[in-house]
């Protein structure tokens, strides 16, 4: 959900996915997601952000450009619906505003709200590619990842339940580094070749309908949809019409995800609203909601969104 790249901004097949993509972890979030299919949006973000800061030929700066550029763009954001969210928490929820019983740090890592969990870890993420991967061959950064990706998704019934007991944000980052690594291993894919791209992407979705078999929740379904539908899209580009041009909806992506759980909530508190149609008025409202401060307060929605 990173800043979009101009070589994403021609990919109209992958603004699409995007945006299903976003609408999947709203239909997630509003409990509609039974066999884990919405699910599937996180990983495909997940596995586009990296990819697209693992991108050959993007251009990166010296230590202090990196964090400055990655903190305005996810720390910021991050900060800002800290407190938006945990003043919601503390003045109309009757809630904590953080909740530490896993003891400070993850609590401030989980966020006010638990999606927020997203944007500090991805920021380490995009940092540590941003300054590490120029300096790693790239071909064995890739075999490696794809490698370490199907591992960690063949393991996933030893490692699932031990982050289930150790709650959030551990169980997100967790189910979170298969896509990283899946990102880095179709970003450096054309330094593999085909056999070895082949190979480990069989074994990424191998692994990934194996937990669907043995009714692994979150992992199963969720990996098959999302690690599949990023590699279809990223090594065999759709071909779609000139006209379509879906960039400026599917840029905000990164603020409906912010701020989708308030109109969520909003909704789900209105009877007169049945529950089939929740997950839609409140994804439409956090696009329209979006849309509307990007036309109207520019500068500083760029800051938030």
């Amino acid at each position: 959900m990173s800043s979009p790249t101009p070589i994403r901004r021609s990919r109209q097949d992958v603004e699409i996915l995007r945006i299903l993509s976003c609408f999947g972890i709203v239909w997630f979030h509003n409990g509609r997601d039974t066999w884990g299919v919405g699910y599937g949006g996180l990983v495909v973000f997940l596995v586009f952000s990296t990819f697209f800061a693992a991108a050959p030929g993007r251009k990166i700066g010296d230590w202090k450009h990196v964090l400055l550029e990655r903190s305005r763009r996810l720390l910021i954001p991050w900060g800002f619906w800290m407190v938006v969210f945990g003043v919601r928490n503390h003045w109309f929820a009757d809630r904590y505003v953080i909740e530490t019983d896993r003891g400070w740090i993850n609590g401030v890592l989980a966020g006010t709200n638990i999606h927020l969990w997203y944007l500090p870890f991805i920021f380490a993420v995009a940092v540590a590619v941003d300054l590490l991967l120029p300096r790693l061959p790239r071909r064995s950064v890739a075999w490696t990842a794809g490698f370490l990706s199907a591992f960690l998704l063949a393991l996933a019934a030893r490692w699932r339940p031990w982050a289930d007991t150790h709650g959030f944000p551990t169980i997100q980052y967790l189910h979170a580094i298969p896509a990283v690594l899946t990102g880095l291993f179709l970003a450096g894919s054309s330094a593999l070749g085909w056999g070895w791209t082949s190979t480990w992407l069989l074994a990424i979705l191998g692994a990934s309908a194996w937990n669907q078999w043995s009714r692994l929740d979150g992992v199963g379904t969720t990996y098959l949809v999302g690690a599949g539908a990023t590699a279809l899209v990223l090594l065999r580009p759709i071909p779609l019409p000139g006209w379509l041009r879906l960039d400026r909806i599917s840029a905000c992506a990164f603020g409906v995800y912010l701020c989708h759980p308030l109109w969520l909530g909003l909704f789900e508190d209105m009877e007169s609203v049945p529950r089939i149609w929740e997950a839609w008025f409140a994804f439409g409202a956090a696009l329209g909601s979006t849309l509307l401060a990007r036309t109207l307060l520019p500068r500083p929605a760029a800051w938030i969104s």
